[in-house]
């Protein structure tokens, strides 16, 4: 943005690139963002394909996305006809709109749809990004540790609330790093996990005060909440309290050295 100064000069440079396809080429563009969809009807040099996790007008795009403990299956749609059905290890809108977009080139390269479904079954998640570990004592972690924004905790917070499993426990120090937008973020996190979560491991009472909070204001139960003062503690409190079947989401970091006074 500091370059670009506004999302209008970023979105003619950006379309650049497309005009620069000749018409033996192709385009694949992801409906869901508005200044995107805006040009749907403006390309004329080359054959443009659009996808959508939100639009089942596009041209492709991805329906009925289930969140299981070994990842996600989604089905992918051309126009109103299933053309895919898939599983991935992967979580998470944007890796499900990545694949998406993946796919799409895929088939339109002449790629054979069981390659397809062999590739995305065996990518690989980025380490601390919704990254599933299940445990040999039957408890599942989503470790999405290196996660920092409101808009990616929110989406962990729903993979959260709708993987099967029994308990579903949160342990989070909260957002840091948003300057004078923490407290507001935090809270509203703090909202978000009451609907999601039966229990909470809130790292830091200092630290989470704006999530505690948010958690007061949706009358979550405060024997459901345990505050600890640095991961150590909310570790050895898991450890005690997690039990088969139940699923913890790491969400955000800090330092395994932090630790409130």
């Amino acid at each position: 943005m500091e370059t670009f100064k506004n999302l209008k000069n970023i979105q003619k440079t950006k379309f650049e690139l497309v005009d620069s396809i000749s018409n033996e080429g192709f385009v694949v563009l992801n409906d869901d963002y508005e200044l995107i969809n805006e040009k749907k009807n403006k390309i004329k040099n080359t054959k443009s394909y659009f996808y959508s996790l939100k639009n089942g007008f596009s041209d492709y795009y991805a329906k009925n996305i289930f969140f299981t403990k070994n990842g996600t299956k989604f089905e992918i749609y051309e126009k109103e006809k299933l053309i895919l059905n898939l599983e991935s290890k992967l979580m998470g809108d944007y890796n499900i709109s990545n694949i998406l977009a993946s796919c799409v080139v895929a088939l339109k390269l002449g790629v054979k749809k069981e390659n397809i479904y062999y590739a995305v079954k065996k990518l690989e998640s980025v380490k601390h990004r919704l990254e599933i570990k299940k445990q040999s004592n039957g408890i599942t972690i989503i470790d999405d540790a290196f996660n920092s924004n409101p808009v990616g905790a929110k989406m962990a917070l729903n993979i959260l609330k709708n993987i099967d499993g029994e308990r579903k426990i949160i342990v989070t120090p909260g957002m840091i790093e948003l300057q004078d937008k923490q407290d507001f973020f935090n809270q509203k996190f703090g909202e978000q996990i009451s609907k999601s979560c039966d229990y909470v491991i809130l790292v830091g009472k200092k630290q989470t005060t704006s999530i505690f909070k948010g958690l007061e204001k949706n009358a979550f139960k405060k024997e459901k909440i345990f505050i600890a003062k640095n991961l150590s503690q909310a570790s050895k409190h898991l450890r005690e309290f997690a039990k088969k079947g139940d699923v913890i989401l790491y969400e955000n970091d800090l330092p395994d050295t932090f630790e409130e006074s």
